[in-house]
């Protein structure tokens, strides 16, 4: 009975000692998954952050060629303007010469 005793008491501690490593296991594995997710939200936070930049700077250009289509716009009605007047100051300039 003794000897039965011994042999269950030492399987026993040989599955508390498994009990123990599994535990171990378990807690690095816990750390390694919470690392591998800090590292992935780090990873999102970043392109978040990367992609309002982008989109910041997207707005920025559509400003800035909207501001230059309005130039433009600006510049092409000041251009028939003056070709207009040209035109009539020739015209005006082309009657006279024709009528003296």
């Amino acid at each position: 009975l003794e000897k039965t005793v011994t042999k269950k008491n030492s399987e026993n501690k040989k599955l508390e000692d498994n009990i123990k490593a599994c535990d171990n296991k378990k807690n690095l594995m816990q750390a390694d998954h919470q690392k591998l997710a800090d590292k992935f939200m780090i990873i999102i936070s970043s392109e978040k952050e990367e992609n309002l930049v982008l989109r910041n700077k997207n707005k920025d250009l559509e400003e800035e060629v909207s501001a230059m289509n309005d130039d433009i716009e600006e510049m092409q009605q000041l251009f028939f303007k003056e070709k207009d007047e040209l035109q009539r100051e020739l015209d005006s300039k082309s009657k006279f010469k024709n009528q003296t």
